[in-house]
């Protein structure tokens, strides 16, 4: 993809100059970034729905037991995928320069020769892998997993542009390519053949899918070369992502692997499955957000109350729809699961209830590992995830022992709840405020989203028992009716910033 000099004189309204003008003090959201925003809602929206979907039929259909196995190659890939990850797409964004083209030629070349690895290697080791699960059934699925890997390896790296120039309406088709055609394979094949090779052969098909469109939406074509200065600058960043990469896998899925090896694939199988209903919805909008202000951290790191402000309002965006959606979960976690998977999933409904506090603590988490990669301190974002994975480490074991994978629900929530102040007070010196300050944006969201499930709570217990399909309608409908209403009244009385921000979105549009 050819890079016009950031230098010209004939730079268009779109450039980084106009940009920067307009991220200002004043708070106010550039055009690019709120179109970039929705593009990337629509995706992470889109895409996720769809892979939700895909799990909960795939559920249903094979039961906890076989879907333990789907969930022992979805952890498989995650670990593949963590790490072999070298951090160049963030080494890539967090780049002041626009013309990043030298470097994808080496970029590609490293991913290709690591996808045939990881594929060999896996072929041969699945077995070994199946063992140490103590679940012999997995271990043909796991053998082709490295082909997930080899397929990445083959995309264009020049679709990092997308993400680098906040172009997410093309991000949107990349990525839910792969998701359709997955969604397609998976939902046919587990319907006729009731077998896990739905999801193997659905997954594999999505990452060439993805291969074959990351060339079709970049006009940059790269060959085997390897250049050695640009790798070793490139690791030189890289190194803090990859192994915060690293740590990441552990605490966010350590514990799947523990339940796992502990308790076998049914428990896994639920327990897993309740991540996914309980924290999709509130993390998702979160890393909407957090994949939008990486690109734009990173173009205002020299500019400390521009990205101050952007930040909080990137908290304020991502808590007013995260905690309503995470209250709103755990309201109604009994009459969807009753629903949508049946009895065999009865034991799911606690571990959901207790997770969707996990996802409205990760709302705000998400948003201080971009902030301080943007600014050049990766290391930091580390250290950050040692701390969470020492706790883990230190309490999984006993606490899962005594109370299944409700203690293990417990023990992830709590850490959260520990570690989010710390990483909240690195961020507030980064910016030079305060941790208050920070949080102020959250302050009507959250008691918007506590009015709306005493008013919930309230009526449901006054109401007579309904059929769950008539109970989730009833919860759902009045959860959303309570929580506009509670924010209209705090916005009204207490503080108009939202409604400022809605104007500024409407006026992006208008312009």
């Amino acid at each position: 993809m050819s890079r016009e000099n950031p230098d010209s004189e004939t730079s268009s309204p779109g450039t980084v100059a106009s940009i920067l003008s307009r991220l200002k003090p004043t708070g106010e959201l550039t055009d690019q970034i709120i179109k970039g925003g929705l593009w990337a809602t629509a995706l992470n929206v889109s895409d996720r729905a769809l892979v939700l979907v895909e799990l909960v039929i795939l559920g249903r259909v094979l039961g906890p037991s076989q879907y333990g196995l789907i969930s022992m190659c979805i952890l498989t890939i995650i670990a593949l995928r963590r790490f072999t990850h070298l951090g160049f797409d963030e080494a890539i964004i967090q780049k002041p320069s626009e013309n990043v083209d030298d470097y994808f030629d080496t970029i590609w070349t490293i991913r290709v020769l690591r996808g045939v690895l990881v594929a060999g290697v896996m072929f041969a080791v699945g077995p070994l892998i199946a063992s140490l699960w103590g679940e012999p059934r997995v271990s043909e699925f796991l053998r082709l997993t490295g082909l997930v890997l080899f397929f990445v390896g083959l995309q264009n790296p020049a679709v990092v542009y997308l993400r680098k120039d906040l172009e997410f309406d093309k991000e949107l088709v990349f990525k839910l390519s792969g998701t359709v055609v997955e969604f397609v394979i998976a939902i046919v094949l587990v319907y006729r053949y009731q077998t896990v090779w739905a999801f193997v052969i659905g997954r594999i098909a999505a990452e060439a899918m993805r291969a074959v469109v990351s060339f079709k939406l970049t006009s940059y074509s790269p060959r085997f070369d390897v250049d050695v200065q640009q790798t070793k600058h490139l690791l030189g960043y890289g190194q803090w992502i990859f192994s915060a990469g690293l740590i990441g896998f552990l605490i966010g899925e350590g514990d799947d692997v523990f339940v796992g090896w502990l308790l076998g694939s049914g428990a896994l199988a639920i327990y897993q499955m309740s991540y996914k209903i309980s924290n999709t919805p509130a993390t998702e909008i979160s890393q909407v957000l957090t994949s939008v202000m990486f690109p734009a951290f990173s173009k205002l790191q020299n500019d400390i109350d521009a990205l101050r402000e952007t930040y909080k309002r990137t908290v304020q965006i991502s808590s007013l729809f995260s905690f309503p959606a995470a209250f709103g979960i755990a309201l109604v976690a009994p009459e969807f699961v009753h629903l949508a998977f049946g009895e065999e999933w009865q034991s799911a409904i606690v571990v959901i209830q207790i997770l969707a506090g996990w996802g409205l603590l990760r709302s705000v988490g998400h948003t201080s590992g971009p902030l301080l990669n943007a600014v050049g301190r990766p290391k930091t974002v580390t250290k950050i995830q040692i701390v969470k994975l020492s706790l883990i480490a230190v309490l999984i074991y006993p606490v899962t022992e005594a109370w299944g994978i409700v203690g293990t629900g417990l023990l992830i929530t709590g850490n959260a709840f520990v570690v989010l102040p710390w990483s909240l007070f690195i961020v507030a010196r980064e910016l030079e405020t305060t941790i208050h300050d920070l949080l102020r944006p959250t302050f009507i969201p959250f008691g918007a989203s506590v009015a709306m499930s005493l008013v919930v709570l309230a009526t449901a217990n006054a109401l007579p028992t309904l059929p769950a399909l008539a109970a989730l309608c009833v919860k759902v409908l009045l959860g959303v009716l309570a929580y506009v209403l509670a924010l209209a009244v705090m916005l009204r009385f207490v503080d108009n910033s939202v409604a400022e921000l809605v104007e500024t979105v409407l006026q992006s549009f208008s312009n």
